[in-house]
This record gives structure tokens, sequence and C-alpha cells, in this order.
């Protein structure tokens, strides 16, 4: 996934929109895709929350790919075009349309 993909994700897994993501956050998405709760733990481990208890952009970025993996991505999005990831975003998107002027 490329750095403005990434981004993306990042700002619709910022629920509550601080900057980072807590696990709060973390959990509402993990929720949307499907996670069990205790698997949502150990996957925000692996983004090195564990320090101060939110993924900010860059361990973000640089983990993406090995949580992904690890989350077996490829299996929740069998038969369609786009990641569980691309799915996500694009439903927050399509719920924060602005009206046209």
């Amino acid at each position: 996934m490329n750095r403005v993909s990434l981004r993306r994700l990042f700002t619709a897994c910022d629920v509550n929109r601080s900057g980072r993501i807590e696990y709060e956050d973390f959990a509402v998405v993990c929720g949307e895709l499907g996670v069990p709760e205790p698997d949502a733990g150990v996957l925000f481990e692996k983004f090195g929350a564990r320090r101060d208890g939110f993924i900010d952009f860059g361990r973000f970025s640089s983990r993406f790919q090995e949580v992904s993996e690890t989350l077996d991505l490829a299996a929740f999005g069998a038969g369609t075009s786009q990641t569980p990831w691309e799915e996500f975003v694009d439903r927050i998107d399509a719920e924060f349309v602005l009206p046209e002027r």
C-alpha cells in the first residue's frame, strides 16, 4: 500500500481524531473487519503500541505490512478486488461525503 493510502487508512482508524490511534479506535476498526477482540489486542501490540498506549503514523506505516500479513487479510478479501483495509476506508469515505454546492 502506498504512503497516501496508508495516510488515508490511518486517518480512518483515528476514530476520535486525536492524531494517533488509541486502543479504543483500533478496537472499533477491528470490529468492522471482523477481528475477534483478543486478536485485536495482539495486533495493537504488533504496531508497537505497548510502550505508550497508542499508534502514531510512523509506527503504523512502518509495521503495516507485517501486521497485515499476521492478520492474513488475503483470507478476508477473497473474491474481491480490494483488501479489507481498502473496503473499510471506502465505507468511511462514503459516510463522510460532503454535499455538492
